[in-house]
């Protein structure tokens, strides 16, 4: 938890990195740890995950919504990639929804 800690502190606190990270991520604001476990405060998306809108759609995703969240998936694992890190777990329950309808 340690390694992933830096690395939100990296992204959010160098200002060339955090502008470019803030409009393809969740805000981190802090974390904190009690001994057994590491708790990360982040900004909280009430509209759920991609997996929640995947389940929820009636039909399949439309195509032009379906670009436009693959092409911002990928520009932001194009940002983690370009600061030496990698993305080990991307999958539709850890992608959030910043509005209702993409």
């Amino acid at each position: 938890m340690r390694f992933e800690i830096r690395a939100l502190l990296l992204f959010f606190g160098a200002d060339t990195v955090a502008t470019q990270f803030n409009t393809h991520f969740a805000e981190f604001y802090g974390w904190f740890e009690d001994g057994l476990d590491y708790y990360l405060a982040m900004e909280y998306f009430p509209h759920g995950t991609l997996l929640d809108y995947f389940r929820a759609s009636p039909v399949p995703v439309p195509e032009p919504d379906a670009i436009l969240m693959v092409t911002q998936i990928l520009e932001g694992v194009s940002i983690i990639h370009e600061n030496n890190y990698a993305h080990l777990d991307l999958k539709p329950s850890v992608g959030y929804l910043s509005r209702a309808r993409i």
